[in-house]
């Protein structure tokens, strides 16, 4: 084991690396609060709209493309401040328990009440499925506001690393290729 940290502190010490060549760097800049609050709001409630008045208005594939319209914009666009943020990670999981708590929680809620409206209201079944859809689509909601709420504070945060930050980079070695590397970025 201390053989192969020694091999590689050598390999690592043996590659050397001119920083004034950096390849394309880009460093990362400051995002607008108004933005990211901006963001996710429209992008939560045009697709609502648009999939409402399809679904309303029309019948088959249009009525189809609402209901999915209405998904993207409850399931996606409340994270777009996160996205923009770049708290990708946060915003895609978050994209994704929203979406399959309240895909599973419309499918449960619907599914319980037509066996309650089939005459199944006494089943203990039927009952527990209606209260797990409800529960689901409340987490759904839990995430839609929380989110929304939060973008804002996504991009401070993300203004906020912007002050001292070490960041990937494309460095050249002496040869003219293209090494990974890392800068160290400071904001005065």
């Amino acid at each position: 084991m201390a053989s192969g940290l020694v091999v590689a502190s050598l390999l690592i010490a043996a590659a050397p690396v001119v920083a004034a060549d950096a390849v394309d760097e880009v460093p990362p800049q400051p995002r607008s609060e108004t933005a990211g609050i901006v963001l996710p709001v429209v992008a939560t409630f045009l697709p609502v709209l648009i999939g409402g008045g399809l679904s309303y208005k029309y019948d088959g594939a249009a009525n189809i493309a609402g209901f999915f319209a209405i998904g993207f914009g409850l399931g996606f666009g409340p994270s777009f401040g996160h996205f923009y943020a770049g708290e990708v990670e946060r915003a895609g999981l978050r994209s994704l328990g929203r979406t399959a708590a309240g895909g599973l929680g419309a499918f449960l809620t619907f599914g319980g009440l037509y066996g309650i409206l089939e005459g199944h209201a006494d089943d203990p079944l039927v009952i527990t499925i209606a209260v797990a859809g409800v529960g689901l689509l409340g987490v759904a909601i839990y995430l839609l506001v929380t989110d929304l709420l939060d973008a804002r504070a996504a991009v401070r945060r993300h203004n906020e690393a912007l002050d001292v930050a070490v960041v990937p980079t494309l460095l050249r070695d002496r040869a003219g290729d293209a090494v990974p590397g890392a800068a160290l970025t400071l904001r005065f």
